[in-house]
């Protein structure tokens, strides 16, 4: 199982209408087939459209090999007076988007996740509650830079863009502060075609904080962040940053994830082999399901780098121009196949994260 792929989703634990104990599952180190239903609800503060996701898997030993979706009749999340029926996408993955109209997101309604099986067996989480997010201050980038050695053992200067992140705490709301961070630029090809690329800069890693442990109601200047900039772009790169306000169980979820991801081991033979659920399967209680369920709200802010005389990919005349768009004649950024060229440069529409529709954000 690619736990750190799943990251945004395997952070998600809870439910059960009525009044219950937390529930938690012994993992055995024996366990196979073991079914993991991760899931969440963003509240999006400043959007009308907020979503749903969960993803559901089979592993035999938490090995991305061993992975495999199993048939799935519905999946549901229900705050006691509205229900919204997810829609599958392939692969396990769920997805939902509402409205407050649609389904209502109010502090004071409790959610759970409903998921049905082909055999008839009923998965329910726990109940869980949103927790209000912090706008944050100011999100700043600062630049260095480093030397590095490249493989013919010569010194090369790279530019370093760090961006760090100032918020409020809400007392009594934020046990935990959650971030996924992202970088959107524009690439244009000779066709001509201009496709908007968004890539994460840190695939393996959680970016959570245990505001606890802060003495004071702030968060300054937190570093997120830092990545080289190797690329040029005409119209510069956005910096996006998406802020979580989680609850305690999820945070314990993902301490234990991250402790798993920096183990070499797998979860059955890792110390940690005790990872609480707060999913369980209703029709037999002897077939546990291991994952989490939790709601948060969201908040994006973006920060705009203007990066002057870098080069985009590989440096002319191998993959740009004089502005940093890629050129594709064959010689330069898009070449024979089999060959060592970048596919931005070859169709920017084929590559993962691309969308030739220009963000309304975007200035």
């Amino acid at each position: 199982m690619e736990i750190n792929k799943k990251i945004p989703l395997i952070l998600l634990l809870t439910l059960l209408f009525g009044c219950v104990e937390p529930i938690e599952f012994e993992i055995s180190s024996g366990s196979n087939d073991q079914i993991v239903i991760d899931g969440r609800i963003i509240e999006m503060i400043d959007s009308p459209i907020n979503f749903a996701e969960v993803s559901i898997q089979k592993v035999f030993n938490f090995e991305s090999s061993s992975r495999s979706t199993i048939p799935i009749k519905s999946v549901q999340i229900s705050n006691g007076e509205q229900n919204i029926e997810l829609k599958e996408l392939g692969l396990g993955d769920f997805r939902a988007e509402f409205n407050n109209s649609t389904y209502s997101l109010a502090s004071s309604l409790g959610h759970k996740l409903t998921v049905v099986d082909l055999k008839g067996n009923l998965y329910e989480s726990k109940i869980v509650y949103k927790h209000n997010v912090p706008r944050p201050d100011s999100l700043q980038i600062a630049t260095s830079t480093n030397t590095q050695t490249d493989s013919l053992g010569q010194n090369t200067n790279v530019k370093l863009a760090s961006v760090h992140i100032s918020t409020p705490i809400l007392p009594q709301e934020n046990n935990a502060l959650m971030w996924e961070v992202s970088q959107i630029f524009q690439v244009s090809t000779t066709q001509p075609r201009k496709c908007y690329i968004t890539e994460s800069p840190v695939k393996d890693e959680v970016l959570f904080l245990d505001t606890r442990t802060l003495t004071l109601n702030q968060v300054d200047k937190l570093q997120l962040l830092e990545v080289p900039i190797t690329k040029k772009f005409r119209e510069g790169i956005y910096f996006s940053v998406r802020q979580y306000s989680i609850d305690e169980p999820t945070l314990e979820h993902l301490s234990n994830i991250k402790s798993l991801l920096t183990e070499p081991k797998t979860i059955f033979t890792n110390p940690l082999n005790k990872l609480s659920s707060n999913i369980r399967n209703i029709t037999n209680i002897e077939d546990e399901a291991l994952g989490h369920f939790y709601i948060s709200q969201a908040v994006d802010v973006r920060i705009k780098y203007d990066s002057i005389r870098t080069y985009c990919h590989r440096p002319p005349p191998f993959g740009t121009d004089d502005f940093g768009d890629c050129v594709s004649d064959g010689l330069t950024g898009c070449a024979a196949p089999g060959t060592n060229s970048d596919p931005l440069c070859c169709d920017c529409r084929k590559v993962e994260g691309s969308s030739t529709q220009k963000p309304t954000w975007w200035k």
